[in-house]
C-alpha cells in the first residue's frame, strides 16, 4: 500500500512561488569582495570653515565658492556615489546647525552648511563618499 501526501494548496503555491524566485533573473545583493571591502571604495574629506582641505583620502582639494557653500574635489568620479556630510567637532555652529550634499558633477561634491534657520553660513565638515569598485 502505498501512501499520498496532501499539501494544502496556499502552501503548495507558497512553494512553488518561492522556487520560481529563485530561478528569475533579477538584482541581487553583491557578496562581499575578497578583501572584505564589500566591493566598495571609500573617500572622505575634512574641510575647515574656509574650504581648506585639512585632511582626507582620495580628496585632491576642497573651496569655498560663496558663504556657505564648498565645492570638493575627488580623484575619480563620484557621480553614481553614495555620500554622507556632518558638521565638524569643531562646528562654529553648535547644535542648531545643518549640512547638505548635492550636486555631483563628475569629480566633485558641491556641500552646502547653513544655521539653524536655513541661512547659508560658512562652517566646518565632513565628507564621506562610498563608490562601488
Amino acid at each position: 500500500m502505498s501512501s499520498t501526501r496532501n499539501i494544502p494548496p496556499f502552501r503548495a503555491g507558497l512553494t512553488i512561488a518561492a522556487s520560481l524566485f529563485l530561478l528569475v533573473p533579477g538584482p541581487r545583493f553583491a557578496a562581499a569582495a575578497p578583501d572584505n571591502t564589500l566591493g566598495i571604495s571609500t573617500m572622505a574629506a575634512a574641510v575647515d570653515a574656509a574650504g581648506g582641505l585639512t585632511r582626507g583620502s582620495g580628496a585632491l582639494s576642497a573651496a569655498r565658492t560663496a558663504v556657505g557653500q564648498y565645492r570638493v574635489t575627488f580623484d575619480r568620479d563620484v557621480s553614481t556615489c553614495f555620500t554622507y556630510v556632518t558638521r565638524a567637532k569643531d562646528s562654529a555652529l553648535g547644535q542648531g546647525g545643518r549640512t547638505t550634499v548635492g550636486p555631483f558633477t563628475d569629480n566633485r561634491v558641491t556641500v552646502r552648511t547653513m544655521d539653524g534657520n536655513g541661512n547659508e553660513v560658512g562652517d566646518a565638515f565632513h565628507l564621506l563618499v562610498f563608490c562601488p569598485k
